[in-house]
């Protein structure tokens, strides 16, 4: 997430791009050892070469937070303004140049797990407060 954060002031660069594919995982589901059709997931597959200070780097990266999804049009969406050969701006760290992301902030799933910790954090002292201890005289039972 502080990368997905920084990036939105990042410099920026022409670059191209030089792949762009959908991926596929396939997943086995432990409980069964049987793979299933709703068991792939895809993802958005780019590659893009920039220049940085007269430097050629390569990258990978569509955004923080990307993810896979088991449906085929979230990947194709994504790779929509990313054809080969295409001119685009590469947001590059100015303190790394081989770190660099083609859409800069954050995507997908990371605000929902900084929500999530947000909400679900608190509980834990919360219950700790004004859930009952057992006494000791319970928990010898309970042995």
């Amino acid at each position: 997430m502080a990368n997905g954060w920084a990036s939105q002031n990042w410099p920026s660069t022409p670059g191209i791009i030089t792949l762009s594919e959908i991926g596929m995982n396939n997943s086995v589901p432990l409980d069964t050892g049987v793979r299933k059709k709703s068991d792939a997931t895809f993802y958005a597959k780019v590659e893009y070469d920039f220049t940085v200070e007269g430097k050629n780097y390569s990258g990978y990266k569509v955004s923080f937070g990307e993810y896979a999804d088991i449906k085929r049009e979230h990947a194709e969406r994504v790779l929509q303004p990313y054809t080969v050969g295409k001119t685009v701006p590469i947001f590059y760290n100015p303190k790394s140049h081989r770190q660099a992301v083609l859409e800069p902030g954050l995507h997908g799933y990371p605000w929902l797990f900084l929500i999530g910790a947000m909400i679900f954090l608190p509980m834990g002292p919360l219950m700790a407060k004004y859930f009952p201890k057992p006494s000791p005289r319970q928990t010898k039972q309970q042995d």
